[in-house]
């Protein structure tokens, strides 16, 4: 059985610098102050000598029981469905803290309403284990229902539907103006807290990876995008660029002749707007992401899920 090095928090005392530090052959284990260590993976060779010397027991070498439910090792930018064309992994980008995002954990996608049993064999075989619906109008959340084509032997299901009142007052009053800009409307997003929380909750407990949509795949979906690629320290040019390729996928989609020019757009502004609100707010998406009542443990999960 594979080991894994783990540190608990709980354990560490956290006020003096770590002596197993020095005690690591590699320098796999790396401090800041008197935080806890952080352990790069990348280095570490499993040989729990830093285990055996810390007399708090905060390091600990165990098995690694993790399923890769990724039968399919491939990676895609974008997946082959035939009934989806923006269905798309988040992974390769780099982060600022010199790590890089894993694909197969988490995917952005338009609606899976006109997905084939083949199309979920694909997800199931790429390794999706959880799908999250964002969809719902705020009028009549309390009794949508679901059209998404899926195979619900494959895959657990969470409807947690992300619109607000505010957002969609937004879209529906300023949409033919030539100022118009989205951002201001996702930017009303971000109250949804309990929603938000949900989301995250769900990304960081999944078992395998997680595939989030709404109808376009561009809205909804792409500020829950943002909101991970950020907290995961992707730099702000690739989580517009991610955004911004959004228009050229679903331009030719049937749903999309019901919505006026500027509701089409993934112009980049959009998500630059709502990025730079949150950032004047919060000054972090680590600290918007707090806000919401996501605990800390959540958050190093997720990053500890996607990031290498």
């Amino acid at each position: 059985m594979e080991k894994i090095l783990k540190i608990i928090k709980e354990r560490c005392p956290q006020n003096h610098k770590c002596p197993a530090v020095n005690v690591c052959p590699v320098g796999a284990l790396l401090q800041e102050g008197f935080n806890a260590p952080k352990i790069d993976y990348g280095k570490c060779i499993r040989c729990g000598k830093c285990s055996n010397f810390c007399p708090k027991k905060a390091l600990v070498l165990e098995s690694n029981n993790k399923v890769n439910y990724a039968k399919m090792t491939t990676n895609y930018v974008r997946l082959p469905l035939k009934g989806s064309e923006n269905t798309r992994d988040l992974g390769g980008y780099p982060t600022n803290d010199n790590k890089v995002t894993k694909f197969h954990v988490y995917i952005r996608s338009s609606r899976l309403t006109n997905i084939t049993e083949k199309d979920n064999e694909i997800l199931k075989n790429y390794g999706i284990t959880d799908i999250i619906d964002l969809r719902g109008v705020t009028s009549i959340q309390s009794t949508f229902v679901s059209d998404d084509n899926i195979n619900k032997e494959y895959f657990k299901f969470h409807y947690i539907p992300l619109s607000t009142i505010e957002m969609e007052q937004y879209a529906n009053n300023e949409h033919e103006k030539e100022d118009f800009n989205f951002g201001i409307g996702y930017t009303y997003l971000l109250d949804n807290k309990t929603k938000i929380k949900k989301i995250f909750e769900t990304l960081a407990d999944a078992e395998g990876g997680v595939l989030f949509h709404c109808t376009a795949g561009k809205d909804r979906t792409g500020v829950v995008s943002a909101l991970i690629l950020g907290l995961c320290n992707v730099d702000i040019k690739d989580i517009i660029a991610n955004y911004e390729v959004t228009h050229t996928y679903i331009l030719n989609s049937d749903f999309m002749d019901r919505y006026t020019s500027n509701l089409q757009k993934s112009s980049p502004e959009f998500i630059k707007t709502f990025i730079e609100n949150l950032l004047d707010k919060y000054t972090s998406f680590e600290n918007y992401i707090l806000s919401c009542n996501v605990s800390k443990e959540k958050i190093e999960k997720i990053r500890d899920k996607f990031c290498e």
